[in-house]
């Protein structure tokens, strides 16, 4: 998977978030399923994909009838940061500014800045 990952929607549970990733896979794109524990999601599971894949991405859930509406699949995108150990670029949930997550390439701790 290549540097950056952008979340496009959050599961209720890693089941539904499970189901995405699948769905997502059989059109042809790669995602990342984060529980809780991994990047520190408090309101679900994120499910990640490469930045370049994000639009389509988020459509194809939109159509397929994960019953993630407008809100709930914009309210994913948020803040980047760089990491400094693997250099790569996160993406992480706009509800996420002020907090402290890991990165999902090599789970280093990341400040997330408020702005």
């Amino acid at each position: 998977m290549p540097d950056e990952l952008v979340a496009i929607a959050v599961a209720e549970h890693e089941a539904q978030g499970a189901l995405f990733k699948d769905i997502l896979k059989n059109a042809g794109i790669e995602a990342v399923v984060s529980s809780d524990n991994a990047l520190g999601f408090v309101f679900g599971i994120a499910v990640m994909v490469n930045r370049e894949d994000e639009e389509r991405a988020k459509e194809i859930l939109k159509t397929a009838g994960t019953r993630q509406d407008e809100a709930s699949l914009s309210s994913a995108a948020g803040v980047t940061v760089k990491c400094g150990k693997c250099k790569k670029l996160v993406t992480f949930d706009a509800r996420k500014k002020g907090t402290v997550q890991s990165c999902p390439h090599c789970f280093e701790y990341l400040d997330v800045p408020e702005e």
